[in-house]
C-alpha cells in the first residue's frame, strides 16, 4: 500500500516502526534459543581461574603415608611425642579450674563435656598401654604372637567395666538405666497405631 493512501495515524505509526531499529543497550532478550546472553563489556566479568604455572598450589603432604619419611612405628611416635600427654594433663587441670570459677550454665557444660572427653582419652591410652604389655607377655610365654577378635576385645572391656561398676557400687543403677534405654528402642521399633 502506498504512503499516499494511508491515513495520517497509521502513516505516522508505520514511518516509526521502520525508523526504529532494536537498539543493542536494552536488547537483553534472547532472539534465538541458544544464542547467549549479550553482557556489557564494562563490567568484571567473575568465576574464571587463572591457570598460572607459577601460583600452583602445593600439594597436600602426610608422613604416615610417604615411603621417603620411613616406616611409621607407634612405640618410636609416642616417645619423641610424650610431651603432648603432659600438654593434655596441663590442659585438663587448667580445664578443672576454670569449671569451679564459672557461673554460665552454657559454659558449665561445655567445660564437663571437654574434661570428660580428655577423661576418656586418657583412660583409653592407659588402656592400650596395658593391652600392649599384657600381649607382649603372652608372647613371650607362647612363643607366638596372639590375635584378639573385635567381639573378645568388647567382652573383655565389658567384663572390666562390670567389675570397676560393682567395686563403686554404682551396678545397679547402671543395669537399670540400660534397661530403660533398651526398652524405649524396643518401642520405637514397635509398629505405631494409626489414626483413623
Amino acid at each position: 500500500m502506498a504512503m499516499a493512501n494511508l491515513p495520517l495515524g497509521k502513516e505516522r505509526l508505520q514511518h516509526n516502526e521502520t525508523s526504529k531499529a532494536p537498539s543493542s543497550a536494552g536488547g537483553k532478550k534472547k532472539l534465538a534459543k541458544n544464542r547467549p546472553i549479550e553482557a556489557s563489556t564494562k563490567r568484571p566479568v567473575g568465576g574464571f581461574v587463572k591457570n598460572d604455572s607459577n601460583s600452583r598450589r602445593k600439594k597436600g603432604f602426610d608422613p604416615r603415608f610417604e615411603s621417603l619419611c620411613g616406616k611409621y612405628e607407634k612405640h618410636h611416635f609416642s616417645k619423641s611425642y610424650s610431651f603432648l600427654s603432659d600438654w593434655v594433663d596441663k590442659e585438663q587441670k587448667q580445664l578443672e579450674s576454670r569449671l569451679e570459677s564459672t557461673t554460665d550454665p552454657k559454659e558449665l557444660n561445655s567445660l564437663k563435656r571437654e574434661i570428660s572427653r580428655l577423661k576418656k582419652l586418657h583412660n583409653r591410652v592407659i588402656k592400650e598401654t596395658k593391652d600392649r604389655k599384657k600381649e607382649s607377655k603372652q608372647r613371650k610365654t607362647n612363643g607366638k604372637q596372639i590375635f584378639i577378635s573385635q567381639r573378645k576385645a568388647k567382652e573383655e572391656t565389658m567384663k572390666d567395666k562390670y567389675e570397676a561398676l560393682k567395686k563403686s557400687g554404682k551396678l545397679k543403677d547402671f543395669i537399670e538405666k540400660r534397661r530403660k534405654k533398651q526398652a524405649s528402642k524396643d518401642r520405637r521399633l514397635l509398629p505405631s497405631r494409626r489414626n483413623t
